[in-house]
């Protein structure tokens, strides 16, 4: 009887030592560490409302930020977390506005084109990862990123 007690009792350590180590849960996600940045004119104008896009060189999550009234941004890995993944990026700009501050014509017509897309305030190569001339790097530990266009 003992000995069968015995028994049971190695069997149960050893499924909860299986259960355990195969309930893991979940993938491993990429260390993030924190950006952030501002951006703004060469004349030191900041650039509200803008979409700040850390596209990774050779592949891997994306991080992005929009700008405040202030032009600072912080990026955010969506899916992962707080910041970027250490690394070179491509860095795009956007800007869009809300629908609900598009106006209608006098004529009573409305505007012709997306109606939620602004006015860029920067060249359109910008807005193309394989255009932009902006390179970044993400290091360990806090990253200020200040971009001037």
């Amino acid at each position: 009887m003992a000995r069968r007690l015995h028994i049971v009792g190695d069997v149960l350590l050893l499924l909860a030592c299986a259960a355990v180590l195969g309930c893991g849960g979940g993938p491993d996600l990429p260390k993030t560490v924190p950006v952030k940045g501002t951006v703004k004119t060469k004349d030191g104008k900041p650039l509200a409302n803008v979409t700040v896009e850390f596209v990774p060189d050779g592949g891997g999550q994306t991080a992005t930020g929009t700008t405040d009234e202030n032009g600072n941004y912080t990026l955010t890995t969506p899916g992962v977390g707080e910041g970027a993944v250490p690394g070179t990026y491509k860095v795009v700009l956007s800007k869009t506005q809300a629908a609900e501050d598009t106006s209608i014509y006098s004529s009573g017509k409305a505007p012709q084109g997306d109606p939620t897309q602004a006015e860029l305030p920067f060249p359109k190569e910008y807005t193309d990862p394989s255009t932009t001339p902006l390179t970044k790097t993400v290091t360990e530990g806090e990253n200020q990123i200040d971009i001037e266009i």
